[in-house]
């Protein structure tokens, strides 16, 4: 390889680079606008919540809070398959409130996907997810710590050699729910996005600045290589 050669090669590294910084910091000013000039009413009705059953099955704790009726959109990552789709006879979540042993809220998360198309996709590796909204009622007194549990059989596909075959995994997901203030709720949103723009900031100011040196050294030797 030549220089000229890999003088080219080192640019279009450069550029990468500082594609996934720019991108970094692009996100940084989402997450600060949501953090600083999002209302309270706009992170209220964008409360969204992720899990991973993976998570758990190592032996972590799974907790979130959230407001008495506030909506809080949830995504529970339940396995990694060759596609996304999954389907469930008896998949459901269910609150009680443990204190007094009351069911307050089930949600039916039952379904048959296409599973025909699934079976002839080609898709080589995807997140089977459940996604639903839910809220407890607005008279559940702040401080109370509820009881959430994801359960039932998921069917999804697996490579199998050549082929597929049907994995089926039991679910038994025990959620802590901290009720707390909607201030507080509030406060820990913005706290979370705040924590997202420092993460990239640190990790897209770097990338930037490898990107910028890098063309700098390039054009340099470039111009240097010209004049003789």
């Amino acid at each position: 390889m030549n220089k000229e050669m890999g003088i080219k090669l080192l640019r279009l590294f450069a550029w990468v680079v500082l594609i996934i910084g720019g991108t970094c910091l692009f996100i940084v000013i989402l997450a600060a606008y949501k953090a600083f000039l999002s209302s309270d009413k706009n992170l209220l009705s964008t409360y969204n919540v992720s899990i991973d059953y993976e998570e758990f099955l190592q032996g972590n704790n799974i907790d979130l809070i959230t407001s008495p009726g506030v909506d809080t959109h949830t995504t529970v990552y339940m396995a990694k398959s060759i596609q996304k789709h999954w389907r469930s006879k008896d998949l459901q979540f269910i609150v009680q409130d443990p204190a007094i042993s009351t069911q307050l809220l089930r949600i039916d998360l039952s379904k048959s996907d296409y599973w025909g198309e699934v079976l002839r996709s080609e898709e080589l590796s995807e997140p089977v997810e459940v996604s639903f909204e839910w809220n407890v009622p607005t008279e559940i007194g702040i401080g109370t710590i509820l009881s959430g549990v994801l359960s039932g059989k998921i069917e999804y596909p697996v490579t199998d050699g050549a082929g597929f075959r049907t994995q089926i995994r039991d679910l038994n997901l025990p959620i802590s729910i901290a009720i707390v203030s909607e201030a507080e709720l509030v406060e820990n949103q913005r706290s979370e996005f705040l924590n997202i723009a420092k993460y990239l900031t640190l990790m897209g100011i770097p990338l930037i600045l490898i990107a910028l040196l890098i063309f700098y050294f390039t054009n340099h030797n470039t111009v240097r290589s010209r004049a003789r």
